[in-house]
């Protein structure tokens, strides 16, 4: 992970940097996941957030162009707190590599305040596991970067087909009980 601790993002960008994709239905690069959830000071900003969040799927090329979902699978859905079908976000089917899913309005928050990142993917089938390799998340500040060209942050890109992927931030530590397991998996606590 790469951090410099000193600045605050408004930008998430969950994308292929080096357009490389796992093993999928006919070498597609859909985003396809359940739900993103960024931890800060013990909430889901996202989704405590989620009437001021702008969140639409665009090629890389062309950041400002909102290229719509698959079916009614919706961008916003990604941070809607719920992991299942009914929460799956989609870009298009048959997409280019240069997808990416972009959420701006994110409240201003310091680098230095995240507890966690965290991404469920979707796990379905074989094909919808690997179609996460590839990704990573990349936080910018839109406001300083209006092109989205420098990232404040990335993650490390996916390498494995894994139900749930999770990046610790310095700000781990702060959590309160010291083990962040329990809202891996009970999703819907506070």
């Amino acid at each position: 992970m790469i951090v410099n601790d000193d600045l605050f993002f408004n930008t998430i960008v969950i994308r292929r940097p080096t357009d490389v994709t796992g093993e999928t239905l006919n070498g597609s690069y859909d985003i396809n996941l359940f739900e993103f959830q960024c931890w800060v000071n013990d909430t889901k900003i996202l989704f405590n957030n989620s009437s001021d969040l702008v969140s639409y799927f665009a090629l890389w090329a062309d950041k400002e162009n909102n290229i719509g979902q698959t079916s009614d699978r919706i961008a916003s859905l990604m941070y809607d707190n719920n992991i299942s079908e009914s929460g799956l976000s989609h870009s298009p089917l048959g997409v280019s590599e240069d997808v990416a899913l972009i959420i701006k309005n994110v409240p201003k928050t310091s680098i230095k305040q995240i507890q966690s990142l965290v991404i469920y993917n979707r796990t379905t089938t074989e094909v919808t596991t690997n179609r996460a390799i590839g990704l990573a998340i990349e936080l910018y500040n839109v406001d300083n970067d209006p092109n989205l060209e420098t990232p404040l942050a990335s993650t490390a890109e996916i390498t494995t087909a894994e139900d749930v992927y999770r990046y610790d931030f310095p700000a781990i530590d702060t959590y309160p009980s010291g083990d962040f397991r329990y809202e891996l998996h009970h999703p819907n606590c506070e």
